[in-house]
This record gives structure tokens, C-alpha cells and sequence, in this order.
């Protein structure tokens, strides 16, 4: 027929402009992330993740934080580095981010609609 191939309907091509936009930020707006929490000091770990963006959609209050909460958070996140083949002790804040306020939340909610479901069957 003489139709010149067009990107969208061939699965290895790909299109000439990029698909995502680049963040900006106003000048002096840059966000700033704060350095890997201490994996053995629990407070530092607390505060980390209830200072993350998705923590909110959990409804986790600083009392739902026990130490023994904290400690499954810590032991979560031991298991997502080592998957991940990052050394927990030696995060970098993009790596520390990653895990610990997007990461472990997922993981929380995803927990958390398992359990809502169980109860619902039961």
C-alpha cells in the first residue's frame, strides 16, 4: 500500500520526542532529600519515614509507630536492599528515598489491603 511506518504500531521503534515532561523547579525551589537514616537507631528511622509523602495515605500516626513497628519497618527494608543489592548502612539519599518513603510504603498499604481482605473472607 506505501504507508510509511509509524512508531505507535511498531513495538521496537521508538518516538522522536521523550514521553515524560522534565521536572522544574522555581529558582531556590529545588527540593532537598535528607540523608539515609541510621538503619539501627529507631527513632531516626521513625522520623524518616513519617516525613515521606506517601506515609499520609497510610494513616500512620507517630503513636501507631512503636519501636516494635519500626523494628519490622527496618527489618522490611533490611530485605529490599539486599534485593535490590544496596548496602543498607551506605544509602544515598535517592536510594534512601526509594526505600524508605516510597518503597515500604507500598509494601505497607499492600500489606494492609491483604489483611482487610482476610478479614473480609473470614
Amino acid at each position: 500500500i506505501g504507508l510509511s511506518p509509524d512508531w505507535r504500531f511498531h513495538p521496537r521503534s521508538r518516538p522522536s520526542q521523550p514521553r515524560h515532561r522534565q521536572l522544574s523547579f522555581p529558582p531556590g525551589r529545588v527540593p532537598v532529600m535528607a540523608n539515609s537514616p541510621d538503619p539501627s537507631d529507631r527513632a531516626a528511622v521513625r522520623d524518616y519515614v513519617l516525613g515521606g509523602p506517601l506515609i499520609d495515605q497510610l494513616s500512620i500516626s507517630r503513636e501507631d509507630a512503636t519501636d516494635d513497628e519500626v523494628d519490622r519497618w527496618t527489618s522490611v527494608a533490611t530485605r529490599l536492599c539486599e534485593q535490590l543489592s544496596m548496602d543498607q548502612t551506605s544509602l544515598d539519599p535517592a536510594q534512601a528515598s526509594r526505600v524508605y518513603r516510597y518503597y515500604l510504603p507500598v509494601y505497607l498499604w499492600c500489606v494492609a489491603r491483604l489483611d482487610a481482605h482476610r478479614s473480609n473472607a473470614a
